[in-house]
């Protein structure tokens, strides 16, 4: 009465069992194993119950079928649980391995059709005889239940540093079955109670792996929602080790394969602008993994960057315009003044007059003009650079309202730029069709800084390659050059306002071209190539055809 009790418990706890996974919402948060083994198992504790209700040698044979059926399926279910359990690296390496053991066991149930009264089994009498193949197919089961029971050791050991008493429980749990049969088989007791301790351990691995910590139960829903998530999404086990992910976070972290990797060991170093969340996943008992969330932040910073770079020039820019104005009015007077003592040292350096001078103001005529000539020397270059001030900070309308054809206006800027260059020294590579709704002026103005920065950065023998790509909404220019580059502490800092890593220089020629090239719609980046060389990218809407 007990032993049929514990076939009736075992066929719902199974039965249970297969419900859930087949029930679950995201199939790859209940393993597949799972929903065999308790299905199977259900299986196999009915057919022990209904045997002996056969009346006909016929409905033997069938039950006897289903019977073996299932306990081959069942012994199979478990060793695929432990291994998916354990996931050890062959089994990482490719899943396809742990189906294997399916074709001795499959070869051997086949007997049972075309040979049904000897080797293996016979079908049809009430005390069944075992053929000369029972020791293969026992041996074959056997290998299966102990090989899982060394992975489920496994998988407890790891589970041991996180909750002992858990581990213990577990690794008790799994080896009842096996207990039961090799009770049955030494004749220590006269029924087999692995049937009926299938269903009980069954769920008890699938409380003890899904929810109480195994945790390689966790693998990420590989759903259409997540595939398509620009945002990375990692799962990994309590010890770390990533069991899944999506596409995107492969592509983050640079790594094809995450599965079987340390999370800490992925996000340690990884690249300015990716942000991570990590957090642990919990069940209703504990924790049983934890996850991970990886967000591109590199254009959010870069935008970031390109704004502060905007408000800081619009400072300048304020601040500019009434440092030019302020300066304007004594280099007006100096200017006028300077003209006034040039006359004066141009009569006095005359001969008839030099010569009634003293001999001491002679001397001092001569270095009055070299002076003087110096002095006009210095104002000249600060009038240049109160005029490149007022040239900022009035910003020179950047307009979109016109069509720009770029292949022309590059070869203007390239014209301009190459003066005193060898022939060829400027290549131009771009399409004559392409045109972005831009002043034809201002985009030659932020071209013409562009390669001259890049001529000024070449060696005596300048290279540069004006190449254009077409891109979603927008045309990228580039301007390459092949000099030194630019240092990656100066990276962030080309387009600041009075920054120059040249002699001499006032460093707004940049900062003006990104602030133009900002008010048409577009923006300018700076790299280094690979090759050798920096290169510039200046980014603009495409205009509609």
């Amino acid at each position: 009465m007990l032993y049929d009790l514990g076939l009736i418990a075992s066929v719902a706890l199974g039965a249970w069992l297969a419900l859930d996974v087949a029930m679950a919402e995201s199939w790859r948060r209940r393993s597949i194993s799972l929903g065999v083994m308790g299905a199977t198992g259900a299986v196999w504790a009915a057919c022990e119950l209904i045997i002996h209700t056969a009346d006909t040698p016929g409905e033997l044979a069938a039950i006897r079928r289903l019977l073996y059926l299932s306990v081959a399926a069942s012994t199979f279910a478990w060793y695929w649980v432990a291994v998916e359990a354990d996931a050890p690296r062959w089994y990482r390496r490719w899943r396809g391995w742990v189906a294997l053991p399916l074709i001795p066991l499959a070869l051997a149930w086949s007997t049972l059709w075309w040979a049904p009264d000897g080797t293996l089994i016979s079908l049809y009498t009430a005390d069944p005889a075992h053929g000369p193949l029972w020791i293969a197919w026992a041996g074959i089961n056997w290998t299966l239940a102990c090989t899982g029971l060394f992975y489920y050791m496994r998988a407890c050991l790891r589970l041991r540093r996180d909750d002992q008493s858990r581990a213990h429980a577990l690794a008790a749990a799994v080896t009842l079955p096996l207990i039961g049969n090799v009770a049955y088989a030494m004749g220590w007791i006269d029924v087999d109670l692995a049937p009926c301790l299938f269903g009980p351990v069954a769920l008890f691995i699938r409380f003890g792996v899904v929810d109480l910590g195994l945790a390689n139960y966790l693998p990420l829903a590989r759903s259409d929602i997540l595939e398509q998530l620009e945002a990375g999404v990692v799962v990994a086990d309590l010890s770390g080790r990533v069991l899944d992910s999506n596409a995107s976070a492969a592509r983050l972290l640079g790594v094809p394969e995450l599965r079987g990797k340390q999370l800490d060991d992925l996000t340690r170093d990884l690249t300015t602008g990716i942000e991570v969340l990590r957090f642990p996943l919990e069940s209703h008992y504990s924790q049983t993994g934890q996850a991970a969330v990886l967000t591109d932040r590199r254009e959010t910073v870069e935008a970031e960057q390109r704004l502060q770079l905007a408000g800081r020039l619009e400072a300048i820019g304020s601040l500019t315009a009434g440092i030019a104005h302020e300066v304007n009015n004594p280099l007006a007077y100096i200017c006028a003044n300077l003209n006034s003592v040039e006359k004066l040292v141009s009569e006095l350096t005359r001969p008839e007059i030099r010569s009634r001078l003293p001999e001491d103001l002679q001397r001092l005529v001569e270095d009055g003009a070299d002076g003087l000539a110096d002095a006009q020397e210095g104002f000249q270059r600060i009038s240049q650079l109160v005029a490149r001030l007022k040239g900022f900070a009035r910003r020179p309308e950047a307009t979109a309202d016109g069509l720009t054809h770029l292949a022309e206006v590059c070869r203007k800027a390239a014209s301009m730029a190459g003066v005193g260059l060898s022939e060829g020294a400027i290549r131009v590579e771009v399409a004559d069709d392409v045109m972005v709704r831009a002043s034809d002026d201002v985009v030659t103005q932020i071209l013409l800084n562009l390669m001259l920065n890049a001529v000024q950065a070449s060696d005596d023998d300048p290279r540069i390659e004006v190449s254009l790509t077409r891109r979603a909404g927008e045309i990228e220019l580039q301007v390459a050059d092949r000099g030194e580059g630019i240092d990656e502490d100066a990276l962030d800092q080309v387009f600041d306002p009075f920054f120059t890593t040249k002699r001499s220089g006032s460093g707004l020629g940049l900062s003006l071209s990104f602030d133009m090239a900002r008010r048409l719609g577009g923006r300018i980046e700076a790299a280094n190539r690979e090759a050798g060389g920096a290169v510039f990218s200046l980014f603009l809407p495409d205009a509609p055809a």
